[in-house]
């Protein structure tokens, strides 16, 4: 399950439900998932292994910070390549940053998931394939 799947919303907006899933989101698309007031990163991802994700974020330069309080944005993209973009805003400063595959639950920073995991680039019809002599 994604990061969006497991976020929990605060108390304050009376109830507990998780946040929507990207599977719920159209595909390519940027999509704001929800905001918490008065609230951490930490505080919403409680269960999560916070030490790989904040990794992965201040590995792409992000502040990172998962116990700065404020009104908390997730903000999540799909890609072409079927990359889930999840981005944290705390009071309108992205603060953490990181890249999911759909249907893995690694964590991978911005720009650098290994080729392993990510799917081959499709390629653009009607130009040839060429290699290397």
């Amino acid at each position: 399950m994604t990061i969006a799947g497991r976020c929990h919303r605060s108390p304050s907006r009376g109830d507990t439900a998780g946040a929507g899933s990207v599977s719920e989101m159209n595909p390519r698309i940027i999509s704001a998932v929800d905001e918490w007031e008065n609230t951490s990163i930490r505080a919403l991802l409680p269960n999560d292994d916070l030490a790989a994700i904040t990794e992965a974020s201040v590995a792409a330069g992000l502040p990172s910070d998962v116990d700065r309080v404020g009104t908390v944005l997730l903000v999540m993209a799909n890609t072409v390549e079927d990359e889930i973009l999840t981005f944290f805003y705390v009071e309108g400063t992205l603060e953490l940053g990181f890249v999911q595959y759909k249907g893995s639950d690694a964590i991978h920073a911005l720009g650098a998931a290994p080729a392993s995991t990510a799917p081959a680039p499709a390629q653009i019809p009607g130009q040839a394939q060429t290699s290397a002599s």
